[in-house]
């Protein structure tokens, strides 16, 4: 079933317009010569024919989904701190350079987080520029880069919870429902000592989190614990939860009923909240069994570039793109080690006539070209994998390190590249690596020696 028939819509080329029927048989109509906007207008539609009052239980509980969230977080058991590694100064960047327009956005954003009270102004040492990322539907997100930041924080090992053992909790289930938190990381607050690491400034100032904000090393791990805390004695019996969404199953609609309202009920004692746009109710089958028949095909899966990697074109590049778009063409990159051809015609006289200008080579007897007395092989040889071969694999060799091998073979052999060539084989030797793994436990922070108290 092709996409206008699915969605009962009519389209129309000449007029740039497309007609969308509603379920109430009301006609909408989306004119504009750049569609790219349709698929927000058409979760519009979506998000206004679902009502909360019009579900069974949750309709009860209207103060667990709110279109903001009112005020700052309570205070957990659980609190989110930034450890540092042990002697680190606090670490300052100069802010990036926006466009005009993400200064737009940026300034109403930042006046969004200071009257709810998520943001203050700071005289931290410590700061962090921001940079936009553009969500689903052109909408901007405020991210902080705290990377620098990162990078001296010691890691927490919380576990966060495999994907294909809550697959396997959902056995003999018939009923779901799906509650995504709102903005879960600002409903989670920041140790009062940390405050000041997660400053952040811009254009219009120095401001610091006081929730815990994106962008940090360990928010997933403590507000996974947090979540975890709260739904304790429900998880394994009918709540699996995953950092911010917390999945409701039951063996049939009496049994959910209660299910859904005790886990609302937790969610407004604790006071935490959801968005109802992005929440579920009573599915006939899991969001996740869903995904997993849409996934179940031939394809590979493909990830996008990271907004923060994705470099812009310089004028150079762009003259040159503009210029070879007219041809049918693919660039490939060719790497030089692979380019056997041009090491067999050009490269490979180079190095013979480097050698004879160099004082190092000689001509033995046997009219065999020597450098400081070692053997010279010629870099596209096939001697090269026989001695390879023979000096790691034979019975004389027994597998040594690439150490140990490069010693042993500089002392008779000479070719380009051949340290690189010995550790390239050591590296895919299957039997060095089961024999010659690693079992040790990785070290640890390095501990400071207390000083006594001498009385």
């Amino acid at each position: 079933m092709d996409w206008l028939t699915m969605h009962d819509a009519v389209g129309n080329c000449k007029r740039n317009t497309i007609d969308l029927r509603c379920s109430n048989d009301e006609i909408i109509r989306v004119e504009s010569t750049d569609l790219n906007g349709l698929p927000a207008v058409i979760s519009s539609i979506k998000e206004s024919e679902k009502k909360l009052e019009t579900v069974p239980v949750v309709c009860e509980f209207p103060d667990v989904f709110p279109e903001e969230l009112p005020k700052l977080p309570p205070v957990w058991e659980v609190e989110f701190g930034i450890k540092l590694v042990p002697w680190t100064i606090p670490i300052s960047i100069a802010p990036y350079r926006m466009a005009p327009t993400e200064l737009k956005e940026l300034k109403s954003q930042l006046q969004e987080l200071t009257d709810r009270g998520f943001a203050r102004p700071s005289f931290s040492p410590w700061s962090a520029p921001v940079l936009f990322v553009k969500k689903k539907y052109r909408t901007m997100r405020m991210c902080i880069d705290y990377r620098q930041l990162n990078k001296v924080t010691i890691k927490n090992k919380y576990p966060l919870s495999r994907i294909d053992d809550l697959f396997d909790q959902l056995k003999g289930a018939s009923v779901f429902s799906k509650i995504d938190l709102r903005s879960c990381y600002y409903q989670l607050r920041v140790r009062d000592s940390d405050v000041p690491k997660t400053a952040f400034r811009m254009r219009y100032g120095h401001y610091e989190f006081l929730v815990m904000p994106f962008g940090l090393t360990n928010t997933p791990a403590v507000f996974m614990d947090l979540m975890n805390q709260i739904f304790k004695q429900y998880l394994d019996r009918f709540v699996v939860v995953f950092t911010d969404d917390i999945l409701i199953y039951s063996r049939d609609e009496t049994e959910h009923a209660k299910h859904l309202k005790l886990v609302l009920q937790i969610l407004r004692d604790k006071q935490l909240y959801a968005k109802f746009s992005k929440c579920d109710f009573w599915l006939r089958e899991s969001v996740c069994e869903r995904f997993l028949d849409d996934s179940n095909t031939d394809d590979k899966v493909a990830s996008e570039r990271y907004q923060i990697r994705m470099r812009d074109l310089n004028l150079r590049q762009r003259r040159w793109l503009e210029l070879l778009k007219d041809y049918e063409l693919v660039i490939d990159y060719h790497p030089g080690k692979a380019n056997v051809v041009v090491d067999a015609l050009s490269r490979k006289s180079l190095f013979v006539l480097r050698a004879m200008n160099d004082s190092e080579f000689l001509i033995d007897s046997n009219d065999c070209l020597r450098f400081r007395n070692r053997l010279c092989v010629l870099r596209n040889s096939e001697l090269i994998p026989m001695i390879l071969s023979e000096a790691h694999s034979s019975r004389m060799s027994v597998h040594p390190g690439s150490t140990k091998m490069y010693n042993d073979l500089k002392q008779q052999y000479w070719w380009h590249g051949m340290k690189r060539d010995i550790s390239d084989l050591v590296s895919k030797c299957l039997i060095c690596h089961q024999v010659k793994a690693e079992h040790q436990v990785p070290s640890g922070l390095l501990q400071p020696i207390m000083i006594p108290e001498w009385k």
